[in-house]
């Protein structure tokens, strides 16, 4: 079980391009396992060392996101669309508006980069030492995965890696951060339109994490010294 966590593992941090990020020139190892990764709006950040021995809930929850980002969409954005077909199913919503936002779900998946999902694959595999390396407090992991999305020069760490993730195609005339803040206007657009007509606002929660989303991608999508 053990061998195969840590293949799965090598294997997902090899598509994301987030092996081999550089350490500092006076990074130590802390507790033997993890080390120094980078520092960044007066923050330092850590990494584990060994990729296999990443903690069960950290790593699992991690490769939960991961599985978001590689559809195109954040964990709310899911929510929201499996709502929305019970209330297709249920008479609730026209078929009008569900075909468009299958077809917004199909866009998604050819091009879209899902950015919220992917600054929390971040903020999961890059820790504080403030933080459980063991746990993800998933409060904390909102506030510094959207921490990360408003601190300048946090694109440093990612400039030319998400160039190796095939699945978003080529990135040729693009800045990271013009891509990303394009990904997140997109994003925005589509969650707005996800909950349009819809009975989701029945779910107050969740409405609630989507409309905070979107504010949050807008905000994004307007930050200019990210890169």
């Amino acid at each position: 079980m053990r061998v195969g966590l840590r293949e799965i593992w090598i294997r997902v941090l090899r598509y994301l391009g987030l092996m081999g990020v550089p350490s500092h020139p006076d990074a130590g190892r802390v507790d033997g396992v993890i080390e120094f990764a980078f520092r960044v709006g007066g923050r330092d950040y850590y990494c584990f060392k060994d990729i296999g021995n990443i903690p069960s809930h950290r790593g699992l929850r991690a490769a939960e996101e991961f599985g978001y980002m590689r559809m195109s969409m954040s964990r709310e954005h899911w929510l929201g669309f499996l709502s929305k077909c019970d209330e297709y199913v249920n008479g609730r919503v026209d078929t009008v508006n569900f075909v468009r936002s299958l077809v917004s779900i199909r866009d998604r998946s050819i091009w879209a980069m899902e950015t919220m999902s992917m600054m929390r694959v971040c903020a999961l595999l890059y820790f504080e030492r403030c933080e459980r390396a063991d746990y993800v407090d998933e409060k904390y992991l909102n506030e510094k995965a959207e921490r990360f999305m408003r601190t300048r020069g946090m694109g440093f760490f990612l400039s030319g890696r998400i160039m190796s993730l095939s699945h978003y195609g080529s990135l040729a005339g693009w800045s990271l951060g013009n891509y990303l803040r394009a990904a997140a206007e997109k994003s925005s657009r589509d969650l707005e339109e996800l909950i349009a007509k819809s009975g989701i606002g029945d779910e107050v929660e969740l409405e609630r994490c989507i409309q905070l989303q979107i504010k949050r991608l807008r905000e994004f999508a307007k930050f200019q010294e990210w890169d």
